[in-house]
């Protein structure tokens, strides 16, 4: 089972990959890596990208460009935090104010959904306030349960609007 797991920056995708791997043993795959090594750059060429990733029959892969990219997935796994909390962890990272802007609008605008793929399974799962363990049984039972979470961030959308005066 080939298993992607994709969101903003700081949704918990490394997270999830690490436990997800570790639990159904399978090999973790992190584009982030592949871009580093192959000297991809910032704007990375996903078709080139495509080519380089060769995915086994049975993986973990994850990143938040694999919405832009077209790999046979069984499963996809996308996480979704609360902007505060977001917000929050990139101050944290020390990303610069237009970063944070654009990341927190992605999530805002739900970029995920927006930009969805026909793959045979998508899990739009939560991780606000969630900890790691937690994360790991409330995805291994969505996945059982065939279940997800209704995300709705629309009174975080106007409160973020009117903060940045957009």
């Amino acid at each position: 089972m080939k298993i992607g797991i994709t969101g903003v920056p700081g949704s918990g995708k490394t997270t999830l990959a690490k436990l997800l791997s570790k639990a159904f043993n399978y090999p973790l795959i992190n584009v982030k890596h592949i871009v580093k090594k192959y000297k991809l750059g910032n704007e990375v060429d996903l078709k080139r990208l495509e080519k380089i990733i060769k995915l086994p029959k049975n993986c973990i892969i994850e990143s938040h460009l694999l919405i832009d990219m077209n790999l046979k997935l069984d499963i996809m796994i996308v996480l979704h935090k609360s902007p505060k909390e977001l917000e929050d962890v990139y101050k944290k990272r020390k990303y610069d104010n237009e970063k944070i802007a654009e990341n927190i609008a992605a999530e805002l605008q739900d970029y995920f959904f927006l930009k969805r793929k026909s793959w045979k399974k998508i899990f739009h799962i939560d991780t606000t306030s969630t900890k790691p363990k937690d994360l790991l049984i409330k995805t291994l039972s969505y996945i059982i349960l065939n279940k997800q979470d209704v995300i709705d961030y629309s009174k975080e959308l106007i409160d973020y609007a009117l903060k940045q005066k957009i």
